[in-house]
């Protein structure tokens, strides 16, 4: 079980994430009082702490989901060569009418890219987790089509990476249960499972 931290869960709540996102890029007012330089700087102290929560939080998460499946990837180098930051994951100017992703990448042979990941979805207010396979050229995303797993090359135009079907609502519920970790884990298996026995048709 993981607890979603409490000044998440208190955003969710009382629907104060706009007001966050405005300032999350606002500046030093130029005409300072002792006030307004303590509420600025207590306000980018919490925003700092909310960011760096929710970041762990994912990573809580991805640890969980990911971390032992992502040992049976069939891939000679499974150091990562890049994980989104607590800033980068959390831009909430940015993200905030769409989501946060805590992403980690694997090189694939020298040229391709494996990203697992953990989305958080803001308006709807819920968990996902997610995979691509990346090369400089093109995309392909391991997608679900009916009941089965395919590797198609990515189109622009049809935004659609492998996100599991399975979500987590933090509406109402301040945990993420065992449960809910073990019907991620089950997604992320299908997909190592799929990627290493058609890795040669994914990243030709």
């Amino acid at each position: 079980m993981i607890q979603i931290p409490e000044n998440l869960e208190k955003v969710f709540h009382d629907n104060t994430l706009n007001a966050l996102a405005m300032f999350d890029n606002a500046k030093e007012p130029s005409t300072i009082s002792f006030d307004e330089y303590q509420n600025f700087y207590q306000a980018k102290v919490f925003l700092q702490k909310f960011k760096m929560d929710g970041w762990l939080m994912c990573r809580q998460i991805w640890e969980a989901v990911w971390g032992e499946t992502v040992k049976d990837l069939n891939i000679k180098n499974r150091e990562i060569i890049y994980l989104k930051t607590p800033e980068d994951c959390f831009d909430l100017s940015s993200d905030h009418n769409d989501c946060s992703a805590f992403i980690v990448s694997y090189e694939v042979n020298k040229k391709y890219e494996i990203n697992l990941s953990v989305a958080l979805y803001w308006q709807e207010r819920k968990l996902s987790i997610y995979s691509s396979i990346n090369n400089k050229d093109a995309e392909f995303p391991i997608m679900r089509t009916s009941t089965e797993l395919t590797a198609v090359k990515y189109i622009a135009d049809d935004f659609s990476y492998n996100v599991s079907q399975y979500t987590v609502s933090l509406k109402k519920s301040n945990t993420i249960s065992d449960a809910d970790i073990l019907h991620f884990k089950q997604f992320a298996n299908e997909i190592i499972s799929y990627f290493n026995q058609h890795q040669q048709e994914i990243i030709k």
